[in-house]
């Protein structure tokens, strides 16, 4: 098994900076800016081929400091963390004094008899830090000193320190030399590297506080991922695995998606552009909303840039739990009716409630079957039957008093479905008339939540000479 490898430590000591260092996460904080971090990151990391798993974790608080909710649930998963992981880089900050925190972590991590390496983390490595005795009294030796911010001393302390004490070996082969052109082999933050075809990716968006976390850890059955009243709660995108039924998925929670004119701090949109970041990189994507703005316009737009990635897409109203099922059965007509007016038609709407796991269980399933209706497999002789039927029913329109002709169609490509369509003069057909075959060809075809793209191709003439 890949050994885990945990990053603790007080608040703002430098663990998020190592851990994007290490992962080649995109996001980079803008200087002078502090970002708490909330969930549990964990990526998977090759080096040398020596595998193992990064977990970063929230900043130590001791229980005298916790006030809220939600440091008490970022300590418990800290300590969950330190209580699972093989390997423990214990990170202080060289240019402060050991600090009340460091002294109570170093016990707790002390009281684990893990292996640890307490990382004194400097902004310069040519700083005479006089602070550096007062570390020892920790109790780790020896004490490694490294700058988060320069990959080098990272490179140098996993070639000369990690992996050897690991592995138990006495000296390292030159081949790790090569670490330094290409420092990281594969990394979870490319979704789809690390990901078999058979995995199925399920990406979470929706307004802040829509229960997008409370969902994810309901169809996991755990509790991964931190919730709480507070809106923003979730900041970086957050991935869980999940096996049902002998089929792997994996859910991708994100940050609350918001209007740019209400977004004031530059990291939150930083997160918000991840989040549609991880949309070309998933097969299904839940859009959670609620019932006081189900008609909000922020909703169809994601819908449609959903639609413009070719994903699936499934629409999750949530807190079900709140009304009546009278209500539940009128909402239901309403919401049918109004997704069809906005041109989002043919996508199944999920009535669920994720805080008490209401209609969990058939999401999923929707889930596997939208996925596998992904990959409709339709014959050329039945999609130009289709076609002419619909030409029978409603005529092309008239160009210069001549009628468009569309011969034959065929299939085009799959994620996202593509029909290719064939006739004479086909750059003159009306939006009107395009939008009438894609309906019509998802009806009788019974596409659900799968996006559809008709291109349409002139017909060329053989004998005319060129």
């Amino acid at each position: 098994m890949q050994p885990k490898i945990v990053l603790v430590g007080r608040s703002n000591v430098g663990k998020s900076t190592i851990y994007r260092q290490i992962t080649q996460h995109n996001y980079i904080p803008k200087k002078n800016s502090f970002v708490k971090t909330i969930d549990i990151q964990c990526s998977k990391v090759s080096i040398c081929n020596f595998d193992f798993l990064l977990i970063d974790t929230s900043g130590f608080i001791s229980d005298k400091k916790i006030i809220t909710s939600l440091e008490r649930k970022c300590i418990n998963q800290t300590l969950n963390a330190i209580q699972t992981s093989d390997i423990i880089f214990f990170v202080v900050n060289g240019n402060q004094e050991c600090t009340y925190e460091d002294k109570i972590l170093s016990k707790i991590i002390l009281s684990k008899r893990k292996q640890t390496f307490l990382l004194l983390n400097i902004k310069c490595l040519s700083f005479d830090n006089i602070f550096y005795k007062d570390f020892y009294n920790l109790g780790f030796h020896p004490i490694y000193t490294i700058s988060s911010l320069k990959k080098t001393t990272l490179i140098n302390f996993f070639k000369n320190h990690v992996i050897p004490s690991f592995l138990n070996i006495n000296s390292v082969s030159n081949k790790f030399d090569s670490i330094q052109k290409n420092f990281l082999i594969n990394s979870k933050s490319k979704i789809h590297n690390s990901i078999s075809q058979s995995k199925i990716v399920v990406t979470v968006i929706g307004k802040p506080n829509v229960g997008k976390s409370t969902l994810v850890n309901s169809l996991t059955n755990s509790k991964r991922i931190i919730t709480d009243s507070i809106p923003g709660t979730t900041k970086n995108s957050v991935l869980v695995p999940l096996c049902y039924k002998d089929q792997n998925y994996l859910f991708i929670d994100t940050a609350g998606i918001r209007k740019i004119k209400k977004i004031n701090c530059p990291n939150e949109k930083m997160f918000i552009k991840e989040s549609l970041n991880n949309l070309g990189k998933s097969d299904i994507i839940l859009l959670i909303i609620e019932f006081k703005d189900f008609d909000c316009q922020q909703n169809i737009k994601l819908i449609n840039f959903s639609i413009k990635q070719g994903c699936s897409i499934l629409i999750i109203v949530n807190k079900c739990d709140l009304i009546s099922a009278n209500k539940i059965k009128k909402f239901k007509k309403f919401f049918t009716s109004f997704f069809s007016y906005s041109k989002v038609i043919n996508f199944t709407i999920h009535f669920i409630s994720a805080l008490f796991k209401i209609g969990i269980t058939s999401l999923i399933e929707s889930i596997k079957k939208t996925y596998t209706n992904s990959f409709y497999n339709f014959n050329s002789s039945q999609l130009t039957k289709i076609l002419h039927f619909l030409i029978i029913h409603h005529q092309p329109p008239l160009i210069n008093n001549k009628r468009i002709k569309l011969k034959f169609a065929h299939p085009g490509g799959t994620r996202p479905l593509k029909i290719i369509i064939y006739g004479n003069r086909t750059d003159h057909l009306t939006l009107n008339y395009k939008t009438y075959l894609l309906n019509n060809f998802k009806k009788l075809l019974k596409i659900t939540n799968n996006p559809l793209i008709l291109i349409f191709k002139k017909s060329i003439n053989p004998f005319i000479k060129k």
